[in-house]
């Protein structure tokens, strides 16, 4: 039998062929993939889970940006992709997400402003984005955010004023 080591890399080689697979089930609601070896992009495959409600992704060695195509998983509740070395800007196509309660993209070097449409996330009680590379103004739109109960912005590039 492989060591863990061994079989992660085989894994981590095997990553978007292993997604672009189980996004073939269109009834799975729940994947959670976190503190596995898997390296590459998030292909933009995953967006035709539109039964999803939970997607854990974090805790992996992705790269590359957050794909837009992520803004298809209209049953999303639950998104996870911390811990992973994403780049870019967050999608403005995630302000679609109108049911997720909880978005957590804390340590991945995502960078420019923080979307104004994430506003839009009436549901969200968690959106952790600290320690990343976000910068400009804290959007105003973030006091449309009734339900939130977990802000967490810091060890980013902010300015301006706070709410």
């Amino acid at each position: 039998m492989a060591n863990r080591g061994q079989w992660a890399g085989q894994a981590g080689k095997k990553w978007p062929h292993i997604l672009a697979a189980v996004a073939s089930l269109r009834a799975l609601a729940y994947l959670d993939l976190a503190g596995n070896w898997l390296r590459g992009r998030i292909p933009p495959e995953a967006g035709g889970m539109r039964r999803l409600a939970h997607l854990d992704l974090s805790t992996n060695n992705l790269t590359s940006c957050i794909p837009a195509s992520l803004g298809n998983l209209t049953a999303l509740a639950f998104l996870a992709l911390q811990q992973n070395t994403l780049t870019g800007p967050i999608p403005g196509e995630l302000g679609k997400l109108a049911g997720l309660e909880t978005l957590l993209l804390t340590t991945t070097s995502v960078s420019g402003e923080i979307p104004e449409c994430i506003g839009n996330l009436t549901r969200l009680t968690t959106l952790q984005l600290y320690t990343n590379r976000q910068s400009g103004p804290i959007p105003p739109s973030l006091g449309n955010l009734v339900n939130l109960l977990d802000l967490e912005l810091a060890e980013n590039h902010l300015s301006g004023g706070i709410l």
